[in-house]
């Protein structure tokens, strides 16, 4: 069984790409490059980096020692102002890797910009090798494994004695001319065994989109095309490529066809992506291209959604009182929205008692207009009715609510309420519920957020009271489970959940690294309206102080280093287990400290308890005298009587 070893990994670029160490001294504008980028470092957030290289590991599959494995795609992005040398990507330790540039423009990875590089592994001997390749040897860093697996060795034909030639027999004329054996006692010399071939360094398949697509932009619910092309980029051919979505909004875009032939080196094929928005706003998706289960590249799409033109409806005031027969009051009705409201025929559900009049309205109110729709009461004393506004607008319907005489009451005020909450304390005014609406909220999910009459309004009983309520929306989203993650991943998980980091909170926390979130605020999987705000609780390291020291200190004095109880519940320590007492109250100070646990200066959290040994110091303990009672006050003498 060989035996397995542990290899590191050289990263040697063949032609005029090979890569070596540029001297800064012989280089200026290299040196005032490195200088710029280092600061640029050093002054950035991590959660931004400036030069990023994807994916973070590669595995190369087993190949035999000394041959170059499949080539795999690494994606170089320079997000600095200072172009990257590829020359600058060094290898923890020596070893033989190889890469090709396939779009990196002079051997650099532009200011702004991103290319890719195909690498391949040859392992320098049997077993594991593995290394990290890193900007300077330093960060960032990607980590390189594969496997050597032993050549076959050719073993070689045995020359026979029997059927087959030997020399000096026939067809071969041997050592002497074909004279019979050689005297002497001597042996034809055996023929060398045939050497294998060299093995050639396998093609590098490898793809890449050639370009970077525009935003499509179409209104909601409509549909907008846009085209992608994939580029073979590598030595090879590639028979089919296949494509799927990454990102929150995939379900904004289709495809309909997920495959394309892609054919030889440097050939193309055009893929056509579909945008369908179902609400307003930015929609963004990572188109991904594979082969045979291999990723080849990824690209970002952007789609703009905005909501088309379309009517909006209200009328002021919702609702008319009548406190006499031959009342005349009207309500306006508003265009407020984008487009022309067409109104249908107008309905009055009380015709015995109030009298219709809407001959002001068109039948087609231009936006930004109004027209009055008048009402007269006509009826008894004590009616109600409605008058039905029918139109195109889908987000609302207008009704107005009639109501005359009658004793008047208060509107409660419903803001908070569940919906079975709101119409309860709407019975108990004698008031009934009007259009009941929902709209889109990141707080309050189910209660009552506006109505209309507001509270404390007085009205007559039986007077409608328009609410609305607060909900997800058509399409929720969930909170991720971002636990365990870095702050950049977890952020860049909250946005791919429509949903937007509000802010951040720290927890003292030792159990994991400093920086990774630990929970969510609220947490995973609530479900949320999109766009609401998550906050992030991000790890900090527990603050630690030195314990303070108290041997050789009278027990009274260590009291008040650590105090206990109450006032022990706010110290940075307190006093816990005394051992060698118990100390009899009153004479803590004839007691000393002798040890503690934790030691002094030891390093520990707020709140730790510290144990403290004591022994007397001088004469034995003394049982206090019993108390007695005595009386209080003078003692009367007897009177003596003469």
């Amino acid at each position: 069984m060989p035996t397995q070893h542990s290899h590191s990994l050289d990263v040697a670029v063949t032609g005029s790409s090979r890569l070596k160490r540029r001297d800064p001294k012989r280089d200026g504008l290299g040196a005032l490059a490195a200088i710029i980028l280092v600061a640029l470092i050093a002054t950035t957030d991590d959660s931004t980096p400036l030069f990023v290289m994807t994916p973070p590991q590669i595995a190369f599959p087993p190949s035999n020692v000394g041959t170059a494995s499949a080539g795999q795609q690494l994606t170089l992005q320079n997000r600095g102002v200072v172009p990257i040398a590829l020359n600058r990507l060094i290898p923890s330790q020596g070893g033989l890797v190889t890469f090709q540039s396939l779009d990196c423009p002079d051997g650099v990875v532009p200011a702004g910009r991103q290319c890719v590089v195909n690498v391949a592994l040859t392992p320098s001997a049997v077993g594991p090798n593995s290394a990290a390749l890193a900007l300077d040897g330093a960060s960032p860093a990607v980590q390189l494994t594969g496997q050597g697996v032993a050549v076959p060795v050719a073993t070689p034909v045995p020359v026979t004695n029997g059927r087959g030639p030997t020399p000096g027999g026939r067809g071969d004329p041997g050592p002497n001319g074909g004279r019979g054996p050689v005297r002497g006692g001597g042996e034809a010399p055996k023929p060398d065994p045939p050497k294998p071939a060299p093995e050639k360094p396998p093609l590098i398949a490898a793809a890449r989109f050639t370009r970077s697509t525009s935003p499509a932009v179409a209104e909601v619910d409509s549909t907008k095309t846009m085209q992608v092309v994939l580029q073979n980029s590598g030595q090879t051919t590639i028979a089919t490529a296949s494509f799927r979505f990454e990102g929150g909004h995939a379900g904004d875009f289709t495809l309909p066809r997920d495959s394309c032939a892609l054919g030889a080196p440097q050939k193309d094929c055009s893929i056509e992506v579909t945008f369908t928005p179902r609400e307003a706003g930015q929609h963004r998706v990572v188109l991904v291209a594979e082969a045979g289960g291999t990723e080849l590249d990824r690209i970002s799409l952007v789609g703009e959604a905005s909501a088309p033109p379309r009517p909006l409806a209200e009328s002021l005031p919702s609702s008319l009182q009548f406190s006499k027969r031959g009342d005349r009051q009207y309500t306006l009705i508003y265009n407020k929205g984008t487009a022309p409201l067409r109104f249908g025929q107008m309905t009055i559900d009380n015709s015995k008692d109030f009298e219709l009049d809407a001959k002001a309205c068109p039948s087609v109110l231009e936006a930004g207009k109004s027209c009055p729709v008048f009402v007269t009461f006509s009826g008894r004393t004590q009616s109600a009715g409605r008058v039905t506004v029918p139109h195109n607008d889908p987000s609302s319907r207008t009704v107005i609510s009639l109501s005359a005489a009658g004793q008047p009451v208060e509107v409660p005020n419903l803001s908070g309420s569940d919906r079975d909450g709101a119409l309860r304390k709407l019975g108990d005014r004698k008031l009934v519920a009007g259009t009941i609406s929902e709209e889109q909220r990141c707080k309050d999910v189910g209660k009552v957020v506006d109505q209309s009459p507001e509270a404390r309004t007085r009205v007559p009983q039986g007077t409608p009271v328009d609410f609305t309520l607060s909900s997800l929306g058509r399409d929720p989203a969930e909170v991720p489970n971002v636990r365990g993650q870095p702050r950049a991943l977890a952020e860049r998980a909250i946005t791919n959940a429509r949903l937007r980091v509000g802010g951040t909170t720290t927890s003292e926390n030792d159990g994991v690294a400093p920086g990774t979130v630990v929970d969510t605020r609220p947490s995973a999987p609530t479900r949320l309206a999109p766009a609401c705000d998550v906050t992030l609780v991000i790890a900090v390291p527990v603050p630690k102080f030195p314990v303070p020291s108290v041997v050789g200190q009278t027990f009274a004095a260590a009291k008040q280093v650590l105090p206990s109880g109450f006032s022990g519940a706010f110290a940075n320590f307190r006093l816990g287990s005394v051992q060698g007492g118990p100390v009899p109250r009153g004479e803590e100070g004839r007691w000393t400290v002798t040890a503690q646990s934790p030691q002094p200066r030891e390093m520990m959290p707020r709140g730790t308890a510290v144990d403290v040994t004591v022994t007397r110091v001088g004469g034995d303990l003394k049982t206090p005298e019993p108390r007695v009672n005595r009386p209080v006050g003078r003692v009367q003498q007897p009177v003596k009587i003469n």
